[in-house]
């Protein structure tokens, strides 16, 4: 099919569910023309799959969805009585969810077959080897796009999201969009919350990377072998779509070599062991960025990068060995690492001329912190002052290991808000205290202010962390967002304390 004039076109209701769940004869050339799992988003000639919900139940929006116009309903729920007797073909599945899935893919011509399209997971990492990728690509002269936490990106088009990993339909529009502007090589974070949910089931990878695996999300796993058990379905169960993937695995990870075990897939492990396939020798950390040689089977390649601190060292290797594994030249993957600055709101500085460091990062997982507070050590700052938050709704075992963190490798800590959602943000606050040492920190659980006493205690040689939040331009709260920038916040409070960028 010709990339360039590809444009999708309707599908039959026999095509969508072949192979998937019987469709009744006269049913089966139904026209098609758009899916959804959203009952709003229908319109004349939709397929509506209702997919049981954690906070609502599409089968609760049937009858909207054929109000709206939804040309046939797929099912799961066969107790629901909305399906009883209408007048608007009905199919009923055992999975909805992974049938959406598979119903996307078809209704958009698997467009992820027609790109080369790596998937990044891990608990950390995941943005910075996205753009490193993606940087990486564009040096070679290829056509590129990206999804994940940041949005996505159509060659220099920006796409808002609301998810790391989009939902079925979501996710395989944009690809398709991706292969009708001609991109040719694609990268996207892949989270646990999206595999278990089967939001990309059925999408085909030319590569997948592993990038290392801590405790966050065990409101969702509750224990760290089904968060590891999760991470592992990308490397063994999705080979059934992916049959020639590459595997990209940190070994140096505690669960690496669990990881290159249980693979069913070709793997390179990365490293800055010995036994890695692409490992990192000569590493030289400093405060202007890292030196390092990247060895790739016989190929040394010496590297310069504008990012700090060891665990972009493993960033770095993660996207160069997949740039490799995928043909792309050496010089290319040399060039686009020396060119990337990094992931927006990850170690970004923000500077107003003032005497210390002001740095804004993502790190809301208790080795993140760790990895960043050790990093800005190493710019040797005169003090280390460090304000963070946790978010509401979220893993709570977390808090007092990041209490901990803080305390022990930042001179001072503020310890504040960062989205406390429906929970308490006092509340929030004193579990993280719970873990921190005494006397190395205070607490203000206004952000805002938490920053701005933060800059104001700073001097000369001084660097204050800003951690928690990173990118992000709001903050959420039980019933309500506000507009919430912590570059913009510290910039202000530099304006306020005197200091301004000419």
């Amino acid at each position: 099919m010709n990339r360039i004039n590809r444009i999708t076109r309707p599908k039959n209701l026999g095509q969508l569910m072949a192979g998937l769940a019987p469709v009744a004869p006269g049913n089966r050339d139904l026209t098609i023309t758009g899916v959804t799992a959203d009952s709003r988003q229908v319109r004349n000639g939709t397929l509506f799959v209702a997919v049981p919900g954690f906070v609502h139940d599409g089968h609760n929006f049937i009858l909207d969805a054929i109000h709206n116009g939804a040309k046939a309903i797929v099912y799961q729920n066969p107790d629901y009585d909305a399906v009883q007797g209408t007048r608007v073909p009905t199919v009923q599945v055992t999975d909805s969810r992974q049938t959406l899935a598979v119903i996307a893919d078809r209704f958009y011509d698997h467009p992820s077959g027609l790109l080369d399209l790596v998937a990044v997971t891990g608990t950390n990492g995941k943005t910075t080897v996205l753009s490193l990728l993606d940087a990486i690509f564009r040096a070679a002269g290829l056509k590129t796009g990206t999804i994940g936490t940041l949005g996505a990106t159509i060659l220099d088009s920006h796409v808002p999201g609301d998810r790391t990993t989009p939902d079925a339909v979501g996710l395989q529009s944009l690809l398709a969009r991706m292969v009708t502007a001609d991109v040719t090589h694609a990268a996207m974070e892949i989270t646990s919350h999206a595999l278990d949910l089967h939001r990309a089931y059925q999408t085909s990878f030319a590569a997948a990377i592993y990038t290392n695996l801590s405790q966050d999300h065990l409101d969702w796993h509750h224990t760290m072998e089904s968060y590891f058990a999760s991470k592992t379905a990308l490397f063994s169960n999705y080979v059934e779509f992916s049959p020639d993937m590459v595997g990209v695995i940190n070994l140096d990870d505690l669960y690496g070599p669990k990881m290159l075990e249980l693979a069913r897939c070709r793997t390179i492990s990365y490293g800055l062991t010995s036994q890695a396939d692409a490992r990192a020798t000569q590493v030289e950390l400093s405060p202007t960025g890292n030196r390092f040689v990247i060895r790739l089977g016989d190929e040394q390649l010496p590297v310069k990068t504008q990012l700090v601190g060891q665990f972009n060292v493993y960033n770095c290797l993660g996207a160069a060995a997949t740039a490799w594994a995928l043909g792309v030249k050496l010089s290319a993957i040399r060039d686009g690492l020396e060119w990337a600055s990094g992931a927006d709101g990850r170690f970004q500085r923000v500077d107003a001329g003032q005497p210390f460091t002001v740095l804004v990062d993502y790190a809301h997982t208790p080795e993140a912190l760790r990895n960043v507070l050790e990093a800005a050590r190493g710019l040797n700052p005169r003090r280390l002052i460090c304000v963070f938050g946790c978010g509401g709704d979220r893993d709570q075992s977390k808090r007092p290991k990041m209490g901990a963190v803080a305390t022990e490798l930042a001179d001072v800590t503020i310890i504040t808000s960062d989205n406390p959602r429906s929970e308490d943000p006092e509340t929030i606050v004193a579990q993280i205290a719970h873990g921190a040492r005494e006397g190395r920190y205070a607490v203000q659980v206004d952000r805002r202010t938490a920053i701005a006493d933060a800059i104001a205690e700073a001097t000369a040689g001084d660097l204050v962390l800003i951690a928690g939040k990173g990118h992000e331009t709001y903050q959420e709260f039980s019933d309500h967002r506000i507009d919430f920038d912590d570059r913009l916040v510290a910039t202000e409070a530099l304006k306020q304390s005197g200091y301004q960028s000419v």
